[in-house]
């Protein structure tokens, strides 16, 4: 996920992420593309890695999903570390993997089976104390 932000800009995010079991969604997927986030979905494999970098500055990087009930209860861990060569190097990263993702629209989430709609509702709200 690449973040950036300019005083001449809106700030803007950039998500790539792979299907689980067919699953395409996550909680918050239909709040981000409403708010204008681009999301890709990466092909060849499944990616597990966690990439975050915020304003060319910062990254984070390693195998802790970004929810407070990854953070504080998996053995799971991330590197964080501000330097603008080493997020220079991570957005190279982000942008190879990106040529292999394809595009994820709002109109594709909207028409989403209605199964995987149905599933958000009932199960999205308990999903994380399974």
């Amino acid at each position: 996920m690449v973040f950036s932000e300019t005083a001449s800009t809106s700030p803007k995010c950039s998500l790539v992420t792979a299907l689980q079991n067919g699953n395409e969604i996550f909680p918050a997927m239909g709040a981000l593309l409403h708010e204008g986030a681009e999301i890709h979905v990466y092909q060849p494999t499944m990616l597990h890695t966690k990439l975050l970098v915020i304003n060319s500055e910062f990254v984070s990087v390693g195998s802790t999903n970004f929810d407070m009930r990854s953070i504080r209860l998996n053995d799971e861990a991330s590197l964080n570390i501000y330097n603008s060569d080493f997020a220079a190097q991570m957005e190279a990263v982000f942008e190879k993997n990106l040529l292999e993702a394809e595009p994820y629209s709002l109109a594709r989430w909207k028409s989403r089976p209605l199964k995987e709609k149905f599933s958000e509702k009932i199960m999205m709200p308990i999903k994380s104390q399974l």
